[in-house]
């Protein structure tokens, strides 16, 4: 089962960060529409689409080790994942995603692929307050509760040191 979940978040994020990104840019560049290109900006866009994907494999390798579940739906964790990354921020795999989508945007300059970012950071918005963090409270408990009270939906509130230390304890 745990097999088959990964395999469908593999097929699920390429479609979302690879697939249709691509697309995007296609009909982009077929129909002329506006590009945004500058040569520090492409450097830019590989760092982040290269940070993306070290995010999403970290925390895809938590929800395994810790979790003993996978990123799909199907096959949630079965514990609370509040290490690595998940200390800093509630839903690091999605700020990964978001990072991969803005590092295309920025390499392949592509107008759609801007639009398509902020359509998913919204829809992935509404679906986390609207039905994924209700799950994880009836789930979780306490413990989920407890945990997002200490720990940011989205942002970091500490410091790069603080957050270094945090990950790479002394």
């Amino acid at each position: 089962m745990k097999i088959k979940g990964y395999l469908r978040s593999f097929v699920n994020m390429s479609f979302f960060l690879i697939l249709l990104p691509s697309l995007f840019a296609l009909v982009n560049n077929r129909f002329n529409l506006p590009a945004f290109r500058c040569g520090i900006c492409s450097t830019l866009g590989q760092f982040l689409v290269l940070a993306g994907i070290i995010i999403i494999a970290d925390c895809s390798r938590l929800f395994k080790k810790i979790g003993r579940g996978t990123p799909a739906p199907s096959a949630m964790p079965e514990k609370l994942v509040t290490k690595g990354l998940y200390q800093f921020s509630r839903n690091p795999m999605y700020l990964g995603m978001f990072s991969v989508l803005s590092g295309e945007f920025l390499y392949l300059g592509s107008f759609l692929i801007l639009l398509y970012l902020m359509l998913i950071v919204v829809i992935f918005y509404l679906d986390i307050v609207r039905r994924e963090e209700p799950e994880l409270k009836r789930k979780f408990g306490k413990e989920y509760e407890e945990y997002s009270q200490k720990v940011p939906r989205w942002l970091l509130k500490k410091s790069i040191p603080e957050l270094l230390r945090g990950i790479y304890p002394q």
